[in-house]
């Protein structure tokens, strides 16, 4: 059996065949390849979108479930992954294609923007359809946890949770967090929450 390619090669033979316009998928034969591959890509193709579509958490035919870290990941990617653009590189292990896809319709999010108001109605109905958890402290991807002035989720996708702070139903601040120390850490404008489930 012969050394598999390095990943520096394999991104070197993508960049030289790809056009400037069209929208690529590369199959890379495993996660950790992928991986290399979308870094190595993000830093050469500064002015284009590359994403890194992730594999379920656990083995085909297992009686474990995806976490939901890793569905929410694959929500993020495939929502973006729907909202295709010109030029577009789309990066994913072999595993992929061979685990099933949710329907188009789940594909759905809930974007929140400082200073817009936020229905807690309509986010806390989303949440539950999207498959959140409540939870008292928020530290793992999937949970949520509603507190009137304050709403703190772990949304999927994301790196970090976000404290949600709000005066008289509008969005003052979004505020990523350390799930351990669960201090402040930067402040985004806009926050998109996809399901946790597929």
């Amino acid at each position: 059996m012969s050394d598999p390619i390095p990943a520096c090669v394999e991104a070197l033979a993508l960049l030289r065949a790809l056009g400037p316009d069209e929208r690529v998928l590369h199959v890379a034969r495993d996660e950790r390849m992928a991986e290399a591959l979308a870094a190595f890509l993000k830093d050469m193709l500064p002015d284009r979108r590359v994403l890194m579509m992730p594999p379920w958490d656990c083995l085909p035919f297992d009686g474990a479930s995806p976490t939901p870290d890793a569905m929410g990941r694959r929500m993020a990617a495939l929502r973006q992954i729907a909202e295709a653009r010109a030029g577009d590189v789309v990066v994913a292990p072999l595993s992929v294609l061979l685990q099933r896809l949710p329907p188009q319709d789940a594909l759905r999010s809930m974007t929140i923007r400082t200073g817009e108001p936020l229905d807690m109605a309509a986010l806390e109905d989303f949440a539950r359809g999207a498959g959140y958890e409540a939870d008292e402290r928020i530290d793992e991807p999937g949970e949520i946890a509603l507190r009137g002035g304050t709403v703190e989720i772990f949304a999927g996708g994301d790196a970090l949770p976000c404290r949600i702070e709000l005066t008289n139903g509008r969005v003052t601040a979004l505020r990523c967090f350390d799930p351990v120390t669960q201090r402040s850490v930067n402040e985004i404008e806009r926050l998109d929450i996809v399901p946790v489930s597929e």
